[in-house]
């Protein structure tokens, strides 16, 4: 159930509440994502890695970190979340340092802030029903100076050993011009597909080529958001030839490489 929602060009918030959760699946966006969780129980995964939540909790992720819910169905669920365009914040912090707990760090890692109760003032100013885009950015903006002071006292702290769908996961977004088949994946990290396939499901919670395939077309959404032609980006997203490209974006997107830059195609569970 949508409690408040606000939305602008560059910015929006949603603030919603379920008595049962209904899962929803691998999603990414090519925005920025504070997420804090103000009722529930549950875990998040990120990338691969697993984070377990408490009420009060902040994650954030970066334009193109894959991530999903698994909430306690028994609980109620409700939360709060942010989506941003980071340019928001150039003209303000042209050095990007509002940004260095998306930027500064691996995918999937240091995504998780415990509660704190110096974010809830924030907030709760981010959920106010008579805000509009100046006291929604400025909320964000204090908020995030916050969450930046956590992220610089815990940036060294050594992370757990890497599990293996971790650095299948690390492995496919650094190198998606390469065959990543299932059996190339099986090949590269020796395991069987039964294996690789399980243990990718129990991550994402999307089979390997989906998330493939989500991760190639988010690429080929930034470049040709740079400026840069269909005919030229092909083979960095991992197509051998371009009608092939052509046909994998067209079904993705519903719309050619060269018409533009369409609405992203993974929403958030609303």
């Amino acid at each position: 159930m949508l409690l408040y929602r606000f939305r602008d060009t560059s910015i929006s918030v949603h603030h919603t509440f379920d008595e049962h959760f209904t899962p929803f699946g691998m999603h990414t966006h090519m925005t920025a994502e504070l997420y804090c969780m103000l009722q529930g129980k549950g875990i998040y995964r990120i990338e691969g890695n697993l984070y377990e939540l408490n009420p009060g909790d902040i994650l954030l992720m970066r334009p193109g970190e894959a991530h999903h819910m698994q909430a306690d169905p028994n609980v109620p669920y409700e939360r709060m979340y942010i989506d941003f365009d980071p340019q928001l914040l150039r003209a303000l912090d042209p050095e990007g340092q509002l940004l260095r707990p998306y930027y500064d760090r691996k995918a999937g890692t240091l995504n998780h802030f415990p509660a704190d109760p110096a974010y809830m003032p924030f907030i709760n100013g981010v959920l106010d029903p008579g805000g509009n885009r100046a006291t929604v950015t400025a909320n964000l903006i204090l908020l995030l100076q916050k969450l930046c002071d956590t992220f610089e006292q815990n940036r060294h702290i050594t992370l757990q050993p890497q599990s293996l769908e971790y650095r299948i996961i690390r492995y496919i977004n650094h190198n998606l011009e390469k065959d990543l088949s299932v059996q190339a994946l099986c090949d590269h990290f020796y395991v069987s597909r039964s294996q690789l396939n399980r243990r990718f499901m129990d991550a994402t919670n999307v089979p390997v080529g989906r998330y493939v395939t989500v991760k190639r077309m988010l690429l080929a959404r930034q470049l040709l958001s740079q400026g840069k032609k269909a005919t030229e980006v092909f083979a960095q997203c991992g197509y051998k030839d371009y009608s092939a490209f052509y046909r994998a974006y067209k079904s993705y997107y519903g719309s050619s490489p060269n018409q533009g830059i369409s609405e992203e195609k993974l929403p958030h569970p609303q």
